[in-house]
C-alpha cells in the first residue's frame, strides 16, 4: 500500500532468477522516491533498501547486479541536490556505501554501470571539474577511491551519458567531444589501461556527430550511427575495434531526407537489424544486413503505404525472430507483428485482430 499521494515510478529491475523486483516509489512519504525490494512470492511485503535520506533527498536511478545480491543507486542521500553513487547489499537493507570519490562543488554523479562480476562499477560524474563529465571505475570492496578512465579533457569538453561496458567488462565504450568541441565521437578505453583511449569512428569534421552505438556480444565490433558522410544524414556504420577508424557503411543509399533511426546486432553478431526510412522518406521500415554484405539490406516488415511506419523492434533471445510495432494494416493503429529473420517480408500479427 502507498501513502496518500504516493506512486510507483517506471524505474525497476527484475532479478535474473525472476524471483525479486527492485523499484523506485514514493511509497512511505509523498514525493520522496526511495528504493524498495519485493519477493514476487510475497507481494505487498516490501523492504526499503536505502538508509534515511536527507531532507529533500530522492533516489533517482538503480541497477541490480547480475547475481542479484546488491544494487547500485544514485541519490542525493547525504546532501540535497548533490547526487552521488551508493551500493547496498540486499541482505543488509539500510546499510549503504558511497562509491564515488569526493565531488567538486556543484558536482554530481550522472550514471553508473556494474561490471559483469559485480565487484567493480563504472560511473560518469563531474567529480573534478564542475560541468565536465568524466568516467571513473571503482572497486566496490574499496569504495571512494576511483580511477579516472578517460584522458584529461579540456574545460569545454565532456563525456555523454551514453556509455557501455563490454559484456566481459574489460573495456568501456563512450561518446565524447574529446578531440573537437561539440563534435561527439566514439571512443573505447580498457579498464586495465586507464587514461589511454582509442577513437573508433572515422574522424569527423565540425558539425558532425556519432548519434548512438551498439557493441557486439564478443566485444570485437561496434555499430554506430552518424552524419559521417553527409551533414544531416544519419547512416549506419560498423567497425572492428582491432582496426579503429576503418569503418564500413551498412545501409543502402537513402532517399533525400532519409535517416537510420536505431539498430542492434543480431544474436549471432553477424547480422544487424535496423530501422530507417531507406526506401521512402518518412516511411520507417525494418531491415537486416549482413556485416559481410554491406549496403545490401533486406526488408523484414510487410508492405507499408505512405504515412505508415515501424516504430519499434525487439529481437528474441535465440535470435531467430524480430517482433515489431507498426501501423502496417491500418493507418495510425499500431499493432504487433513477428517475422522470422530468415523469412523476410512475411510477418504474422501477434495481437488479436
Amino acid at each position: 500500500p502507498l501513502v496518500s499521494g504516493g506512486f510507483v515510478t517506471n524505474v525497476f529491475e527484475i532479478s535474473a532468477d525472476g524471483l525479486q523486483v527492485v523499484y523506485l516509489a514514493a511509497q512511505d512519504t509523498p514525493d520522496v522516491l526511495e528504493l524498495y525490494l519485493v519477493d514476487l512470492a510475497n507481494p505487498g511485503v516490501t523492504t526499503k533498501l536505502n538508509p534515511p535520506l536527507t531532507s529533500g533527498g530522492d533516489v533517482n536511478q538503480l541497477e541490480l547486479s547480475t547475481d542479484g545480491t546488491k544494487v547500485l543507486y544514485i541519490a542525493d542521500q547525504d546532501t540535497d541536490d548533490v547526487f552521488e553513487l551508493y551500493t547496498v547489499n540486499l541482505a543488509s537493507p539500510g546499510v549503504a556505501s558511497k562509491v564515488n570519490g569526493p565531488l567538486v562543488a556543484e558536482g554530481d554523479v550522472f550514471r553508473s554501470q556494474f561490471a559483469a562480476d559485480g565487484t567493480q562499477a563504472v560511473y560518469l560524474a563531474d567529480q573534478e571539474i564542475e560541468g565536465v563529465a568524466e568516467l571513473y571505475k571503482t572497486e566496490l570492496t574499496n569504495p571512494g577511491l576511483p580511477v579516472k578512465l578517460n584522458p584529461s579533457l579540456a574545460a569545454d569538453r565532456d563525456i555523454d551519458t551514453e556509455f557501455e561496458l563490454s559484456i566481459d567488462s574489460t573495456r568501456v565504450f563512450y561518446k565524447a567531444d574529446q578531440d573537437i568541441n561539440d563534435v561527439e565521437e566514439l571512443y573505447t578505453v580498457a579498464l586495465s589501461n586507464p587514461g589511454v583511449s582509442t577513437k573508433i569512428n572515422t574522424p569527423l569534421p565540425a558539425s558532425r556527430d556519432v548519434v548512438r552505438f551498439d557493441i557486439s556480444a564478443d566485444g570485437t565490433a561496434v555499430l554506430y550511427s552518424a552524419n559521417q558522410d553527409a551533414d544531416e544524414v544519419i547512416e549506419l556504420y560498423s567497425v572492428n575495434i582491432a582496426s579503429p577508424g576503418v569503418t564500413t557503411k551498412l545501409n543502402a543509399n537513402l532517399p533525400l531526407g532519409g535517416d537510420v533511426e536505431d539498430f542492434q546486432f543480431a544474436v549471432d553478431g553477424i547480422q544487424v537489424i535496423y530501422r530507417a526510412d531507406q526506401d521512402t522518406n518518412n516511411v520507417t521500415e525494418l531491415y537486416k544486413v549482413d556485416l559481410a554484405s554491406p549496403a545490401m539490406p533486406i526488408k523484414l516488415n510487410g508492405a507499408l503505404i505512405a504515412g505508415r511506419s515501424v516504430s519499434r523492434f525487439e529481437i528474441n533471445l535465440d535470435g531467430t525472430q524480430v517482433v515489431y510495432r507498426a501501423d502496417q494494416d491500418i493507418d495510425n493503429v499500431s499493432e504487433l507483428y513477428r517475422v522470422d529473420i530468415e523469412n523476410s517480408g512475411i510477418p504474422s500479427k501477434v495481437n488479436p485482430a
